[in-house]
């Protein structure tokens, strides 16, 4: 995977930040081309530094479903498109067709964890191959982002810069905000989590620190990630 893709076969050398995305093909064709475009504008800067990696996935048995096909295809349409309208940005991909019986036996309900291992792995392997020497961030997110703020790529490369003890990073979600104005309480009930996750975070006395996330905006140093032998094959 990594030798059949130019920027993942030789990732430049200023490399700081790697966003990893699973992309599932059958159900993120109305989607991938507009959360792409979001980081295109993001601070010129921290794009030089960053590079995309995407792992384009479907299931076996979608082949069979012309509707998913479709959606497919156009999944892999739209970020050809994105690469070309947006030649700055640095976008690695790979598709991968899974086998759906065999993942459910493996994994049980647990299937997204695999997309999410695999595209850290091949991120990991990238750098293993490139020969930078410094340490390089993995921030994983979803492919329907609704919105970002314009400096958010350089907020990140900036905390992993300046907290150099730390090993991990989370951000705080935004859950579809396009729905807040008509249902307040949904609204109420992000910031409650929110509140709850903080508490978490900061346990009082002998209490475990918990850090729950859904996966999205999580950051992560790749010689950490590998430390660990990476994304844990278990955790869904």
């Amino acid at each position: 995977i990594v030798s059949a893709d130019k920027t993942l076969s030789k990732l430049p050398a200023n490399t700081k930040l790697m966003v990893c995305m699973a992309v599932g093909a059958a159900y993120e064709s109305e989607n991938i081309y507009k959360t792409l475009k979001l980081y295109s504008k993001q601070k010129p800067d921290a794009l030089e530094k960053t590079v995309f990696v995407l792992n384009v996935n479907w299931f076996d048995e979608d082949e069979k479903d012309p509707e998913k096909m479709a959606k497919i295809k156009k999944t892999i349409e739209e970020i050809n498109k994105i690469k070309k309208d947006f030649p700055h940005l640095q976008i690695a991909v790979f598709n991968k067709k899974y086998l759906k019986e065999v993942l459910v036996r493996e994994r049980g309900n647990g299937i997204h964890g695999k997309f999410i291992k695999d595209v850290h792995d091949v991120a990991l392997r990238s750098l293993n191959y490139s020969g930078i020497k410094d340490d390089v961030l993995l921030l994983s997110n979803d492919a329907d982002c609704q919105g970002m703020s314009d400096d958010y790529l350089t907020k990140m490369l900036e905390v992993g810069d300046n907290k150099k003890e730390k090993d991990a990073f989370l951000g705080r979600i935004e859950w579809d905000t396009k729905r807040w104005q008509d249902y307040p309480s949904f609204h109420l009930s992000v910031r409650f989590l929110q509140f709850l996750d903080l508490v978490a975070r900061y346990p009082k006395g002998d209490q475990s620190c918990h850090i729950p996330t859904s996966g999205a905006n999580s950051m992560v140093k790749a010689s950490i990630l590998a430390a660990i032998g990476g994304v844990d094959p278990e955790n869904n």
